[in-house]
């Protein structure tokens, strides 16, 4: 069991590997999303919207890890 800041026990099944890898995640793509939010110069609309493909992401990932 895990406590939150001493006072609140929380139950979980799950191992800390999964909810740290869950939060990296949650990380990353708030990032992601600042990062194209502040590319496009505000919010986007629909002409400018940019679909990127999972290799995108994993692009990003590679780059934003080693610089």
């Amino acid at each position: 069991m895990i406590g939150i800041k001493g006072n609140l026990p929380v139950k979980t099944r799950l191992p800390m590997t999964a909810w740290i890898t869950a939060g990296l995640m949650t990380m990353f793509s708030v990032v992601s999303s600042f990062v194209h939010l502040s590319a496009s110069g505000g919010v986007a609309t629909a002409q400018q919207a940019h679909y990127a493909s999972v290799i995108d992401l994993f692009g990003f990932l590679r780059t934003a890890l080693s610089g």
